[in-house]
């Protein structure tokens, strides 16, 4: 149990090392704001698709003026088919590309935009973006 608890927010929390970074942080007695599509395991659960500004705008409104000691954005998507033989970079249309960019890049820089108030508020604030692009 940890003895000055922060309020974290983790995007990408209902799997992977999203939802174990969340599982983590709650055992250690902090508060978790848990970001994804699908329902979180734990943590205060926020829906949101982050591909887009409505999504951004939910974890925002959600949190409202509310301090945050830390952002951790785990969250990450690839093309359908990805390390598998079924993979054809050439078949992947511009939309699917446009997904996987905001989601990697775009959106992590939205949501710490969004959120830089409420970071801002404490004495020691930290973001912290765990997250891979395919190279080709």
């Amino acid at each position: 149990m940890s003895l000055n608890p922060k309020t974290v927010v983790v995007v990408g929390a209902s799997r992977g090392i999203g939802a174990a970074v969340a599982q983590h942080l709650t055992r250690q007695g902090h508060g978790v704001w848990s970001v994804c599509r699908g329902p979180a395991a734990i943590g205060r659960w926020i829906q949101a698709d982050i591909s887009g500004p409505e999504g951004i705008a939910a974890i925002a409104a959600a949190i409202g003026d509310d301090p945050l000691d830390a952002l951790l954005f785990m969250g990450g998507v690839w093309e359908e088919n990805v390390f598998t033989d079924a993979y054809d970079f050439l078949a992947s249309g511009d939309a699917e590309t446009r997904w996987v960019i905001n989601v990697n890049a775009i959106a992590p820089i939205e949501i710490t935009r969004a959120l830089a108030a409420n970071l801002a508020q404490a004495a020691n604030p930290r973001a912290i973006y765990i997250g891979a692009l395919q190279q080709l």
